[in-house]
Parts: structure tokens; C-alpha cells; sequence
């Protein structure tokens, strides 16, 4: 036995309530079945094995494909190629042996007495003689202006 509920037009409205009724099942449905179908649908649904399997395989062709075309990258990257611009100084010659040193003895100079100054006099300066008398001097040219006429 089964129980149906009817609900009115305006069922739920103030003052009106749900019309429950006990029905009997109807002669025309056979007995419930022992086994239960598989529903299509559901938490029921046993997994599609080759659809799954079919997935994976289109992902990997499409990874692979991917790859191929390098459209992404998998590999490590190389490290980029440095260019030094600045020049290494050059490497320093090996070091010559040093040669001993010399000695050498200081010399004390011999100090010596400076030459006597000897004072003598000096001859007179020769007589000034004048043989020619300077001729005298011309007169100076002086422009001057011109009277006004009157």
C-alpha cells in the first residue's frame, strides 16, 4: 500500500489544509522485482573504464603534440650565454730575481780653503773726446689756422 497526497487549488491558503489518503496499489503493477537495475544515473554509476582510458590517451597525444610543435616547454632551460665586455687584466710576468745590491761607500769630500779674493784697482776710463759740434736744430713747422677775412 502506497500513500498519496492530493493538494487542493488552494491548498496552503489560511483555513485549508493538505488532503492525505491511503490508496491500494494498482492491480496492473507486477510485484517489485528481487534485483534492482542499475540506474544510468547517479551514485549507482559504475565508471566507463574505456572512456576513461579514452581521455588519458587524447591527453597524452594532445601533450605530446604540444610538445612536438613547441608550443610549451619541458625541457630544463639553458643558462643564458654571459658576454664579459670588461677585459681580464693581464696576468703579471713572473718576478725576475733581484739583483744583490751594491754597496757603496760614501766619500767624504775633502774640504779646502777658497781661493784668496785679490783686490786690484781699475784702470781709469778713457777720455770722452768730441771731434764734430751737433749742427742746430731746424725750426718746427707749426700749422696755424687761417685769419677770417674781414
Amino acid at each position: 500500500m502506497t500513500m498519496h497526497a492530493t493538494l487542493d487549488r488552494d491548498a496552503g491558503a489560511e483555513g485549508h489544509a493538505l488532503f492525505f489518503a491511503d490508496l491500494p496499489d494498482s492491480p496492473a503493477k507486477g510485484p517489485a522485482p528481487l534485483v534492482v537495475e542499475r540506474s544510468a544515473y547517479g551514485a549507482d554509476r559504475a565508471p566507463n573504464w574505456p572512456m576513461i582510458a579514452a581521455i588519458v590517451a587524447l591527453h597524452i597525444v594532445a601533450f605530446y603534440a604540444l610538445v612536438t610543435f613547441d608550443v610549451i616547454h619541458i625541457a630544463e632551460k639553458k643558462k643564458p650565454l654571459v658576454v664579459d665586455l670588461i677585459a681580464e687584466p693581464p696576468v703579471p710576468p713572473a718576478e725576475k730575481p733581484k739583483p744583490e745590491p751594491v754597496v757603496v761607500e760614501k766619500v767624504q769630500p775633502v774640504v779646502v780653503a777658497p781661493p784668496p779674493i785679490v783686490q786690484t784697482l781699475a784702470s781709469p776710463p778713457p777720455p770722452i773726446t768730441v771731434t764734430t759740434t751737433p749742427p742746430p736744430p731746424r725750426p718746427v713747422a707749426v700749422a696755424a689756422p687761417r685769419p677770417p677775412d674781414r
